[in-house]
């Protein structure tokens, strides 16, 4: 996840990590560190949050669209969804989650997002 909460950050790859389907490749604070990760990693799932210093996710999206066009995007963040969502998505993301999601229900999307819900695949992610 490109977060810049670290015990959110850490949490989530925790997540993720306990699924075995995920490979954590890489972690980022804001944007811009995620588009040097992005470069060298090439991830097939990032996870970006919205509201971070730097570079925040609204402006980074298309960038990262743009530098890793296979890789599935999926926004997470606390904005109102209404407000955002088909803004998100016509900047290049592939799905809008709120951060507001209890540990059980963020796995699941992510995996349904991910195409991983029935166990097929395995992805590495920059987290």
């Amino acid at each position: 996840m490109v977060e810049d909460d670290p015990p959110l950050r850490e949490l989530n790859r925790l997540l993720l990590e306990r699924t075995r389907r995920f490979q954590v490749v890489g972690e980022a604070e804001n944007g811009l560190q995620a588009l040097e990760l992005a470069k060298s990693t090439k991830p097939d799932v990032i996870l970006l949050d919205l509201v971070m210093p730097l570079m925040g996710g609204v402006d980074s999206l298309p960038l990262l669209r743009k530098q890793c066009p296979k890789s599935r995007i999926i926004v997470i963040s606390m904005l109102q969804r209404e407000r955002m969502e088909s803004e998100i998505l016509r900047l290049g993301a592939d799905a809008f989650l709120d951060k507001g999601l209890d540990s059980d229900q963020f796995v699941k999307e992510i995996l349904k997002l991910t195409e991983l819900e029935n166990g097929h695949g395995q992805f590495k992610t920059a987290a």
